[in-house]
């Protein structure tokens, strides 16, 4: 699993995750790989794990956004992989043990900011709202990465979500150098992807 992470601060949200996808049988990387999901100018997320689990939830994703007439929000993207996994609990089980998790934000169902972070586990979709979180790669230690995480964006700031994409890179041979960064401003209403 690689990189991902983002932040809700008074004026914006930012996510980020690289681009390595690494398949552990042949050890062999690209970093081609698409982790941030523009779904709408309001909504992102950001998917780590299982690249069969992360298209699983974009499939739900888009046909869910055919069947209604409006924009879905970060609430919508909380029922639809919670029933996701709702249903993979029912009928396929064995497929928990694949890795998942994401990182999602902008617009919730009473038009505001939200930015929630949520993995698998045993018992299904847990999520939790945030205002500033990291998923690890599976070769570098949670704390390491959350001590990357506020020493960049608390102390250093600067240019922090590339700073912390390269930190971790550094540390990491799941994790490319390059990545994606969605920020969505606020005032604005709109959301920008650009690569890092």
């Amino acid at each position: 699993m690689s990189v991902i992470f983002g932040f809700h601060e008074a004026d914006r949200i930012t996510i980020v995750g690289d681009k390595r996808e690494c398949n552990f049988n042949t050890n062999e990387y690209n970093d081609n790989s698409q982790k941030v999901f523009v779904i709408h100018e309001k909504l992102c997320i950001a998917i780590a794990g299982n690249i069969a689990i992360s298209s699983a939830i974009n499939i739900e994703i888009n046909n869910y956004k055919t069947q209604i007439d409006r924009l879905l929000t970060t609430t919508d993207l909380t029922n639809l992989i919670k029933k996701f996994y709702e249903r993979l609990i029912e009928k396929s089980p064995s497929l928990l043990r694949y890795s998942f998790c994401c990182i999602y934000g902008g617009i919730d169902e009473n038009g505001k900011t939200s930015l929630i972070c949520g993995t698998r586990r045993s018992q299904g979709y847990i999520f939790n709202r945030i205002s500033e979180y990291i998923f690890p790669p599976a070769d570098v230690d949670a704390n390491e990465c959350k001590k990357i995480l506020e020493k960049n964006y608390n102390k250093l700031r600067g240019d922090f979500p590339k700073n912390i994409l390269q930190e971790v890179y550094a540390k990491s041979k799941v994790v490319s150098s390059c990545g994606d960064k969605w920020v969505f401003d606020i005032q604005k209403g709109q959301g920008t992807l650009t690569r890092i």
